[in-house]
């Protein structure tokens, strides 16, 4: 029996519409229906519709584990066959050394500071050499040389971030239904009037699915986007973290 078969059976057999399971769950009647009818092209990338399975299953008080891995056996199969290499002479390992980034940003400033210390202590000993090489007439006090006060500080050479960060903004021209779901949770569904404007966060990813793309302009890490697409065009994109 399919994936789909059995969330449809045990759905009715607790006497539940579409309608209740979308209420209770959050996940679109749309995506509910194509579940159960196994219509598994029309979901949303795989992370974000083996998530909907389990939140489906665990409502249900079916096994999500069990239906979960059933469900990518049943939609995914293609994805998960990898091609057979035939290899006909022994492969010589390759010793190779990879260093995180942030090391060698690290690395990178640890030498910049090293190398401007140095010039400052070499510049400092420079100074008293000559001042301590000048004769000094008996009975006559020659005046000290004055140095300028400055009060400048040495500059710190900022650390870069290195957690990614995805920040959509989204603001609507023409009426629009979206659909949001940020780091595999889904945080926005629904139909939003002209005028609005809507701000998601996520460290990873953020999937957005439009009902009419040309009503949707977008910026993603401060960066306009434009419109989705045409209007009335249902389109939906992936904004990775950078």
């Amino acid at each position: 029996m399919g994936v789909g078969q059995r969330l449809k059976e045990e759905r009715l057999r607790q006497g539940l519409s579409l309608e209740e399971i979308e209420e209770e769950t959050k996940i679109r009647k749309y995506y509910l229906q194509a579940l159960e009818e196994e219509n598994f092209q029309v979901l949303p990338p795989q992370v974000y519709a083996t998530g909907f399975v389990k939140r489906y299953a665990k409502f249900l008080g079916l096994n999500e584990a069990e239906l979960s891995e059933q469900f990518k056996r049943e939609a995914y199969a293609e994805e998960e066959e990898a091609p057979v290499i035939q290899v006909n002479e022994p492969l010589t390992p390759i010793n190779k050394v990879v260093l995180p980034w942030s090391n060698i940003l690290v690395g990178i400033i640890f030498l910049v500071l090293a190398f401007w210390i140095g010039n400052y202590i070499a510049d400092y000993l420079s100074d008293r050499g000559i001042q301590e090489a000048q004769p000094q007439t008996p009975g006559i006090q020659q005046p000290a040389e004055q140095t300028p006060e400055t009060n400048e500080e040495p500059s710190e050479t900022p650390l870069p971030s290195t957690t990614p960060v995805a920040l959509l903004e989204l603001k609507t021209t023409q009426p629009c239904w979206l659909l949001i779901v940020v780091d595999g949770e889904t945080q926005f569904t629904g139909t939003l009037p002209a005028g609005e404007e809507r701000v998601f966060e996520g460290k990873d990813l953020i999937y957005v699915k439009a009902g009419n793309a040309g009503g949707l302009e977008i910026t993603f890490n401060g960066e306009s986007q434009g419109v989705l697409g045409a209007p009335g065009e249902v389109k939906e994109m992936e904004f990775a973290a950078q």
